[in-house]
């Protein structure tokens, strides 16, 4: 009977012990605060250098993407209302959408995406990114006018 008695104090410890161990620290008192649980703290919050799972989370819920795919994996627009891909996929024109702007109230515009994308040929600014898989066929991108660009690269890509 004893040895019963102390497995369940041991068992419905060890369950006190694990529900607590999920329990919100604290409660924002500041209900504008945003709370995101993750199993660690991102690293970094630059997109050409996030690696982890937990970092593309966070980058996910600040950055937007020119593209996103739906639930049936298909292309959606995002900051490019639309877009178009040369014959043999190694050139892409996006046309942004307008009066989009950055936190700082700056105007998304092509010359901004070009200095992103324009990252790449950097070869110490992307050191294993997510974003680093089309660094080997990026060549550049030009801007055709403010609100159109066109991304370039050296074999095909999907999409």
């Amino acid at each position: 009977m004893r040895r019963s008695i102390r497995g369940t104090v041991v068992a419905l410890a060890t369950v006190a012990l694990t529900v607590g161990a999920f329990a919100p620290a604290a409660v924002a008192q500041d209900e504008s605060a945003f709370i995101f649980g993750g199993q660690q703290e991102p690293a970094t919050l630059d997109p050409f250098s996030a690696v982890f799972v937990d970092e593309e989370q966070v980058i996910g819920q600040i950055f937007e993407q020119l593209v996103y795919l739906d639930e049936q994996l298909q292309p959606v627009p995002g900051l490019a209302e639309s877009w178009e891909r040369n014959e043999d996929a190694t050139e892409y024109t996006f046309k942004l959408r307008d009066g989009v702007t950055f936190h700082n109230g700056d105007v998304l515009d092509a010359a901004a995406v070009k200095a992103h994308f324009d990252r790449l040929l950097d070869d110490d600014d992307v050191p294993g990114s997510v974003t680093s898989v089309i660094k080997t066929s990026y060549t550049g991108s030009t801007v055709i006018d403010p609100l159109t660009v066109q991304l370039q690269f050296d074999a095909p890509q999907s999409g």
